[in-house]
């Protein structure tokens, strides 16, 4: 499988904390990449970084400006150089994913941090986002000439800067099967522990993600399988561990029936043991890859 990394990826987002909890985000790619090591068939791809103007895609150029520059606070709350650097290569990770699934086989972009960044930015949407790598990767193609981008966003919580940014354009209704691009996210809707058989049921042959894929006639997936979704996470609290591993069965495997090309990444995640580490959330995490192996072999 081609994983999209490279320890540019990796910052320090300074100090900052939503809820009292700091998120492992910024740092997670390089523990995520290390975890992978214990896996076959494992291919290391350095990102191409984007362009400022690449940003500007999806967001307010002043509030691009603003970042890069120091002068507005990353998603993280900071003003953090390091994550500034480190901004055009986790979105170019997402854009290079995508681009490779479509030439055969799924492809993972080891970032988290986008669906909260909306068009002017992310405050009063969510936190740990700066840059919505999915809508640049999506709207790059579409200047390439790509005709229908899916979103689909496992993730815990709802992708509203995602749903922001797309509604900043005229032309796009993002959970429409008509649109350019097609916005599932579970956030929005199943956020309770009782709705854990509802949340697959939406991933069951036939059901909601898989008709909507099937009449939107995608290009490529780009699949946020958030481990943010767990009943332990702190931000969490719907899915237990065998039913993650089964929500990502069930999504590589609505994607290869459909023969759509799939590009995922790590997204949310928060479970932080007392010594400081990440098991949980790597678990989850290499739970993806195995998922993933399993449905396309390899």
């Amino acid at each position: 499988m081609k994983v999209f990394y490279s320890e540019k990826m990796v910052a320090d987002q300074g100090e900052q904390s939503y809820g009292g909890i700091q998120s492992p985000s910024a740092k997670k790619p390089k523990q995520i990449a290390e975890a992978l090591k214990s896996l076959d068939n494992i291919q290391f791809i350095e990102p191409n970084p984007l362009s400022i103007d690449d940003f500007k895609l999806s967001h307010d150029p002043d509030y691009v400006d603003g970042v890069m520059s120091l002068q507005l606070e990353n998603g993280f709350g900071s003003k953090s150089q390091s994550v500034v650097d480190s901004l055009p290569y986790t979105n170019g990770a997402m854009y290079d994913a995508a681009k490779a699934a479509t030439l055969g086989g799924p492809t993972c972009a080891l970032v988290s941090g986008f669906h909260h960044a909306g068009y002017n930015g992310w405050k009063n949407l969510g936190w740990f986002c700066t840059f919505n790598g999915l809508t640049i990767a999506a709207y790059k193609m579409l200047k390439e000439g790509y005709s229908k981008i899916a979103i689909i966003d496992c993730d815990m919580h709802w992708g509203n800067g995602t749903d922001n940014i797309l509604n900043h354009e005229p032309s796009f209704h993002s959970n429409s099967i008509h649109e350019p691009i097609l916005h599932i996210s579970f956030g929005r809707y199943l956020h309770q522990p009782q709705q854990a058989e509802r949340y697959l049921q939406w991933l069951s042959p036939k059901e909601k993600v898989y008709e909507a894929l099937y009449l939107h006639k995608s290009n490529v997936i780009l699949y946020q399988a958030g481990a943010d979704v767990h009943v332990n996470d702190p931000y969490g609290g719907v899915l237990t561990t065998e039913q993650i591993y089964e929500r990502d069965i069930r999504m590589f495997s609505i994607a290869k029936e459909l023969n759509i090309p799939i590009a995922w990444n790590l997204a949310g995640g928060y479970q932080i043991e007392a010594d400081g580490s990440i098991d949980k959330v790597i678990e989850i995490h290499l739970n993806t890859f195995k998922a993933c192996k399993q449905v396309y072999g390899g």
